[in-house]
């Protein structure tokens, strides 16, 4: 009881660092995201850059979570791996290791598209405004 606790805490901890790891890392990043934030001040009349605009933070932020989760399925993709590389012939544990990639395979292909769709979208909503 206490070893599958500890190795769900262990595996959570693992892909929390890792999904956290780049960010924390790249302080270019979070310069930026400060930056974005005082130019967007801006806009209300405050001092600062006009060159941001609430639609760049809106395509910021939708671009930010479809790239969380294309990580989060890439990591289950690899968690379905590890489950059918230690399943030691058990069908059951194959045949929910290879519905885990399949369906994973399947999230990947609909973030991508979503991707696709919503900076096409953007860009000629964008183009239609202006």
């Amino acid at each position: 009881m206490f070893k599958k606790l500890f190795l769900k805490i262990l595996f959570f901890t693992f892909c929390l660092c890792f999904v956290l790891a780049p960010s924390l890392a790249s302080a270019s990043a979070l310069n930026d995201a400060v930056t974005n934030l005082g130019t967007f001040v801006g806009k209300a009349g405050l001092p600062g850059d006009e060159s941001i605009t609430p639609v760049g933070i809106v395509i910021g932020v939708i671009n930010y979570l479809l790239g969380f989760l294309g990580l989060f399925f890439v990591i289950l993709i690899i968690y379905a791996g590890f489950t059918w590389m230690t399943a030691m012939g058990d069908t059951t544990k194959v045949k929910k290791a290879r519905d885990t990639i399949t369906n994973s395979i399947y999230g990947v292909i609909i973030i991508i598209l979503a991707y696709v769709v919503a900076n096409i979208v953007i860009k000629e909503v964008l183009k239609i405004v202006t």
